[in-house]
């Protein structure tokens, strides 16, 4: 695929980060206690809690015995409730929802709330928004705090 012979078949890749329980919820590991990514290898407890701030996780948890917690974390958007969004509001299509934009195609779903504020992947707090909306959007919730991390700006 690199050299461009091949073809792609997915446009996600599966993440599972396997930390120790105590590890995780202290920050980082001690002996005995590991951390990694399933087929790839160990990795700081840190990279694992920095992973899971921005990408679709599946974390399994243990105490070195038993399964703790496997959950899924992310800004995933389950079928049904793309369908429901993808309706609009008079079900009639989406539209950004930006006043004044009419733009219908290549939009971006973005949350009300931000997901890092804690904003819910729910219907009531997803939007359609066109690209230069959407970017406009992430940079006012940046600049009011409602962003963690220290990600740069990036360009619509």
């Amino acid at each position: 695929m690199v050299s461009g012979a091949g073809t792609a078949t997915r446009r996600s890749a599966d993440l599972v980060i396997v930390a120790d329980l105590r590890a995780y919820r202290r920050g980082h590991a001690h002996s005995g206690e590991p951390c990694h990514i399933v087929g790839a290898g160990p990795i700081p407890v840190s990279v694992a809690r920095e992973i899971a701030e921005d990408a679709f996780l599946k974390a399994v948890l243990h105490d070195g015995v038993h399964l703790h917690t496997v959950s899924h974390f992310g800004r995933h958007i389950p079928a049904t409730l793309r369908t429901a969004l993808e309706l609009g509001p008079k079900f009639e299509g989406l539209t950004c929802a930006r006043d004044g934009c009419d733009r219908r195609y290549h939009l971006q779903f973005d949350h009300i709330d931000p997901h890092a504020h804690g904003g819910a992947t729910a219907f009531a707090n997803m939007q359609g928004l066109c690209g230069p909306d959407h970017w406009e959007k992430t940079e006012r919730d940046r600049k009011a705090g409602l962003l963690h991390g220290n990600r740069k700006e990036r360009a619509p």
